[in-house]
């Protein structure tokens, strides 16, 4: 039950002078499972007063902070050491993402907390139906998990760990690096680059199909303009990387980098909920004219975050006889199944889509895996031979999106009473957009 407890949180409210320079006041507080809320008064007046950009002054704070923390080896759930760091790592987090320019700290301060540890180890007792005198399962006992012991092992097969078939290729991803406009990749020049066999785009799709390719237009950096397809992955990776692609900047459009920044150029999906239970307008004009109310108003931010899965995007595609197999890491076997067969023309029956394991996900690996599916097969297809795609680190973080950002804005209401309204920060292949997420009014 102490999973369901987060291992260190924390809140922070920062107030700076008009000029943004100095601290006016800032509170630290910070919530471990089986402690009440704490504050830390001592790091907290060791940057009241100083400049906020000052890094000395914020490690004087985290060294205060580190030591006024009550945790210790009695402490529950125990790594008082690493919900320390935890906690000033979390202090830090917030300094960074408050800053402007490059001047951002010395990481030699946290060498002195590095935290050393041992190979993890752990062990799972699981009673068997046989030993409780039952010839069949009882609900409530444990049992193993399908794949428990190969991945203790470590022989679990991922999809980068099945065995190509011969004559496998390549594919490498051609990424556009401009924001918004327009771009053409040169594709004969590509052609002719070593082990290349094949570059394909738009233009090999058996329908327009903007989620795969797009078709000129680029909005982001990072979008995929077309694969190329060689021999080896290095050179498929090479290829990609050198490819020459010709630039226009789009003079009528400006990109939008944050929901503040979408909110001013009113640029919303066409999408909104909204609850209403009892006479919402009437309560509210009732609560502006009754003295004595509480009323309600606030903001939070929740900044994106990386899914950062165990293995990045791999699959393999496979032709035979006019139908064709994906082996994928997709959290979304059907979608990949309908975007496969209307990339390559084909009905649904012609595409088989496997999954053996999804090397983690979160939520990561849903369109955008459909999106390299439907490409390598495309390139599969025309080519006749299996094609298979494995991204790096660096490549799957710049194409695929994050979990979104959202920005939470309560209006003055009476108290007992929610109003309020969600934007969610969205990617449209990795354009900005701005989605009104809900918008639910209760009166008591």
């Amino acid at each position: 039950r102490d999973a369901c407890f987060a291992v260190v949180s924390a809140g922070i409210s920062l107030v700076l002078s008009p000029d943004l320079a100095v601290v006016d006041k800032i509170q630290l507080f910070f919530g471990a499972a089986g402690l009440p809320t704490l504050e830390c008064p001592g790091a907290c007046a060791a940057l009241e007063g100083r400049y906020w950009k000052d890094w000395s002054a914020l490690e004087a704070a985290l060294s205060i902070l580190m030591a006024e923390l009550p945790l210790d080896s009695t402490s529950r759930r125990g790594k008082a050491r690493f919900r320390k760091v935890l906690a000033a790592s979390f202090v830090r987090a917030f300094w960074v993402n408050t800053q402007s320019g490059d001047d951002l700290g010395d990481g030699a301060f946290w060498e002195g907390w590095k935290i050393p540890r041992e190979v993890s180890s752990s062990e799972q007792h699981v009673q068997q139906f046989e030993d409780m005198g039952c010839s069949r399962k009882v609900v409530g006992t444990g049992m193993v998990h399908e794949s428990a012991i190969h991945h203790a092992c470590g022989t679990a097969t991922f999809t980068d760990d099945i065995p190509p078939p011969l004559g496998t290729l390549y594919a490498g991803l051609v990424r556009s690096k401009l924001v918004l406009g327009t771009a053409v990749v040169q594709a004969d020049v590509v052609r002719e680059m070593e082990g290349v066999r094949g570059y394909f785009d738009h233009r090999h799709l058996a329908r327009p199909l903007p989620e795969v390719f797009p078709s000129g237009k680029v909005e982001a950096v990072g979008q995929i303009l077309g694969v190329v397809v060689a021999d080896t992955l290095e050179l498929a990776r090479k290829a990609a990387q050198n490819a020459p692609i010709d630039y226009e900047e789009s003079p009528d459009e400006s990109p939008i980098f944050s929901i503040q920044e979408a909110i001013e150029a009113d640029s919303f999906y066409p999408y909104s909920r909204q609850v209403e239970c009892g006479q919402v307008d009437q309560e509210l004009d009732a609560a502006d004219r009754e003295e004595g109310l509480i009323l309600v108003e606030g903001r939070v931010q929740i900044g994106s975050q990386e899914h950062f899965y165990m293995e990045p995007h791999t699959l393999l595609a496979v032709p035979s006889d006019g139908s064709i197999t994906v082996h994928s890491c997709t959290q979304c076997m059907s979608k990949t199944q309908a975007v496969v067969a209307a990339a390559i023309g084909v009905p649904l029956s012609r595409v088989a889509v496997e999954v053996r394991r999804i090397g983690g996900g979160f939520g990561g690996k849903e369109k955008l895996s459909c999106s390299l599916a439907a490409q390598i097969s495309v390139a599969a297809v025309e080519l006749g031979r299996p094609v298979k795609i494995c991204l790096s680190r660096n490549e799957d973080m710049e194409v695929s999106g994050q979990r979104l950002s959202l920005i939470h804005i309560s209006e003055p209401t009476r108290l007992l009473s929610i109003s309020y309204a969600v934007f969610c920060l969205k990617k449209k292949k990795k354009f900005f957009f701005i989605n009104i997420v809900l918008l639910f009014t209760v009166c008591v």
